[in-house]
């Protein structure tokens, strides 16, 4: 990708054209998913063990696929956003599709951030299980948790009873994870950004000049360069959204295309090299294969 110098810029248009054939990708095909009920699936279970662990990776790997799926088709619509406001030079709008990505992205990397990796490490036995050789146990609750965590989190309202992972989180945990800490370079830029994007002085300010000796002057255009602004100071920010946000919905996706469930393929990112990613990398030395 070539440095402009602007650099969310830059990672827009580098970016927005993948997502556009992953878009156009997920609009010419049908995706479908059913799950057992939990009665049902450990009545299953204790008639056929076999039977009841392929239902138990099946429903893994759906849930994997509309994990990586879904992320990466919120991240296309609020990045489409900040494009449309970048050329229209709206500092508002800007500021608050830019904020939506970044908690997307916080969101998606809480959620997904382990699962490829899960995955590619328990790919013999998943494979064996799918093709139903043996009687292996596989031990997904660490990624089912989390998955089920991003499809169903909600705000749940006092006295009201859901599991755990039901219950959405305050968006600063999610940050947390993103950011290593609630400091970090991300939380930084989504402060700013929240400046714009909430009534406050700088959503005003931006309206009034000021000449040398106090007076001021309404100004009808917005005299602060956000787009340039978020560029210089916030680059590893803008790196870090994108990286998390979107590079582990893409690889999450590719490590789908390992497993003998075609319906759940990406097949037009089978000719894409992810090693250049730490992750990518650390599941290409796992599955020791050139396409990564």
């Amino acid at each position: 990708m070539k440095n402009t110098g602007n650099v969310l810029g830059d990672y827009i248009r580098f970016y927005l054209p993948i997502l556009d054939g992953v878009k156009n990708f997920f609009a010419e095909n049908d995706f479908n998913y059913a799950f057992y009920r939990d009665d049902f699936y450990t009545e299953i279970k204790q008639k056929d063990f076999a039977e009841g662990e392929l239902i138990k990776v099946n429903e893994a790997l759906m849930m994997t696929h509309m994990v990586a799926a879904t992320s990466l088709l919120r991240g296309y619509y609020w990045l489409s956003e900040v494009s449309v406001s970048i050329i229209n030079n709206n500092p508002f709008s800007f500021s608050a599709c830019l904020r939506g990505f970044l908690e997307a992205s916080a969101d998606t990397y809480y959620s997904l951030n382990g699962v490829g990796e899960s995955l590619v490490n328990n790919r013999e036995s998943i494979i064996s299980v799918l093709k139903k050789e043996g009687k292996y146990r596989i031990n997904l609750s660490d990624i089912e948790n989390t998955l089920i965590h991003y499809l169903r989190a909600r705000q749940v309202w006092k006295n009201e009873e859901v599991p755990n992972n039901h219950k959405r989180k305050q968006f600063a945990e999610y940050f947390k994870a993103l950011d290593d800490g609630l400091r970090g370079d991300v939380a930084k830029l989504y402060n700013e950004l929240s400046e714009l994007a909430h009534p406050s002085e700088g959503s005003v300010s931006i309206f009034i000049n000021e000449n040398p000796i106090g007076i001021k002057s309404l100004n009808y255009k917005p005299k602060y360069d956000i787009f340039a602004d978020v560029s210089l100071k916030h680059s590893k920010a803008i790196e870090k959204a994108f990286m998390c946000g979107i590079n582990i919905s893409l690889v999450t996706l590719k490590v789908l295309n390992e497993f003998p469930k075609e319906c759940f393929h990406t097949p037009i990112l089978d000719n894409s090299r992810f090693d250049v990613f730490q992750l990518g990398k650390r599941i290409k030395k796992t599955l020791n294969k050139a396409t990564w």
